[in-house]
C-alpha cells in the first residue's frame, strides 16, 4: 500500500510540473541582425556625395556605397514602414528626396524572438 501512495505521489508531482513547463515563455537567443535597404540612384550621380535617410523623426548619414549607383541603409534590428530618403551635394544642397512605404518580410529567425527581414529595393530620382 506503500508503495501505491509513493506512485500516485510521484505521478502528481510529475503532472503538475511538466504542466509548469509547458506555460514557461521561450526563451530568445541573445543575438542582433541588421535590417537592409537597397537603394538606387537614377540620374547623374556625379554631385552626389552622400544619402540621408530619415524615418521616426530622425536623420542620418547614410554610409555603404556599393556603387557610383548603389547604395545600402543599415537600421539595425528597426523596420520602419515610412522612410524618407534624400541625396545631398558636397555642400549639403538637397538633390533629390522622396517618401516610400515599405513593406518588410522576415527572412530568418521566428515568430516569437524576431529575425532580419528584407525590404524591397527603393530608387531615388534625380
Amino acid at each position: 500500500m506503500r508503495n501505491f501512495g509513493f506512485s500516485v505521489a510521484a505521478a502528481l508531482l510529475t503532472a503538475v510540473l511538466s504542466g509548469c513547463a509547458i506555460s514557461a515563455p521561450k526563451a530568445c537567443p541573445a543575438i542582433g541582425w541588421s535590417n537592409q535597404l537597397p537603394v538606387e540612384v537614377a540620374g547623374n550621380t556625379a554631385r552626389v556625395r552622400a544619402l540621408q535617410v530619415c524615418f521616426d523623426g530622425n536623420c542620418r548619414m547614410v554610409k555603404t556605397r556599393l556603387e557610383e549607383n548603389r547604395w545600402e541603409i543599415h537600421l539595425m534590428m528597426r523596420s520602419p514602414q515610412n522612410i524618407t530618403i534624400r541625396a545631398l551635394a558636397p555642400n549639403q544642397e538637397i538633390l533629390a528626396e522622396q517618401d516610400y512605404e515599405l513593406e518588410w518580410v522576415r527572412v530568418g529567425g521566428s515568430e516569437e524572438c524576431g529575425g532580419p527581414a528584407e525590404a524591397e529595393s527603393v530608387t531615388l530620382h534625380l
